[in-house]
């Protein structure tokens, strides 16, 4: 039976054909060392499912790489049977395995390994240290925005993005300190990411926050700071400016405010909305026309019909088709 099961695996594997879920256990339990780790691939590919257990049975005879695919493959599985696993592999001296072991404690999600993948937040390996930080957004806390915000100090620059997206991604209004002056520091790559994580923030000082952005000196910087009011409530005190963005010089300002005022169901956006269909930027135009008819103001019906029947680009012409649809 055995047998037959690793002739059907190997058929699999040569058609390049998805295999079932039986067939990568039985590769698992009785196949060779490459049997096991092309099973393991499949595994983390997501092409069949499988159970933790059949790994966890081979997991003392893999070798290095494959054990590192199944540590991996625990917290894809969410295993929690593995954690004993999962928490000597944290402490391994292979970093490849360190970093899976803290990516799958963030899969599975067990807060009480919180303290245990932040001590990983000091490791010797940038990839153990970025990917703790990344486990801690969903393992962390505030007790843990301290060390996060030491991390967007690090030379390594996946280390500092993957803090800077937990610190938004717990929400707490201590990080706005740690993470503001990346908005317009000299770590461009960091500008974008940072903006969305003060977007991820609670409380008004986010807002004030944002808005402040919205009057910087840099296009960049504007559209990233319309990009991350998207994601937050609407605020009337900012909603002005944001409006003022749709004539921005900046094109990418435009199109992202346009997307801030849909999501906010803006009604005092509408004639700014109305005059970005007019746009040459056939983006604007689109935005402006899902914008209009998320705000669902039967004022712009006439309009929309227009866009419907004479705009040159087939996806705004449908766009505007739903739009009206929503006006009935």
């Amino acid at each position: 039976m055995k047998t037959a099961a690793l002739f059907v695996w190997a058929l699999t594997c040569a058609a390049g054909l998805a295999a079932s879920g039986s067939e990568v256990e039985e590769a698992l339990r009785y196949g060779s060392a490459e049997d096991r780790s092309k099973a393991l691939d499949t595994v983390l590919a997501g092409e069949a499912p499988t159970s933790g257990p059949a790994i966890m049975a081979v997991y003392g005879g893999l070798d290095a790489v494959d054990r590192v695919k199944a540590v991996r493959a625990f917290g894809i599985l969410k295993y929690r049977k593995s954690e004993k696993a999962i928490d000597a592999a944290l402490n391994d001296g292979d970093p490849q395995l360190r970093a899976a072991a803290a990516t799958s404690l963030g899969l599975l999600g067990d807060k009480k390994e919180a303290r245990n993948v932040n001590a990983l937040l000091a490791d010797t390996s940038p990839a153990v240290r970025a990917a703790a930080a990344a486990a801690l957004g969903a393992l962390g806390g505030r007790e843990d925005i301290d060390a996060l915000s030491a991390c967007l100090g690090d030379k390594d620059e996946a280390v500092q993005e993957a803090a800077v997206r937990t610190l938004g991604a717990l929400g707490d209004p201590v990080a706005l300190p740690a993470l503001k002056p990346l908005l317009a520091g000299p770590e461009r790559e960091l500008c974008r990411p940072a903006a969305l994580a003060v977007g991820g923030l609670k409380g008004p000082e986010a807002d004030v926050c944002l808005g402040e952005q919205l009057g910087s000196a840099d296009g960049a910087q504007r559209a990233y700071a319309a990009e991350a009011l998207a994601n937050r409530r609407r605020d009337k005190d900012i909603e002005g400016a944001l409006i003022g963005a749709l004539e921005d010089p900046v094109y990418a300002v435009q199109v992202r405010a346009a997307q801030a005022l849909g999501r906010w169901h803006s009604g005092p956006a509408v004639p700014g909305l109305l005059k970005a269909l007019h746009s040459e930027k056939p983006t604007l135009r689109l935005e402006a026309v899902r914008a209009l008819g998320a705000i669902r103001d039967r004022k712009v019906r006439e309009a929309l019909v227009y866009v419907r029947d004479h705009d040159r680009e087939d996806l705004i012409r449908s766009t505007a088709k739903e739009a009206l649809r929503g006006l009935r």
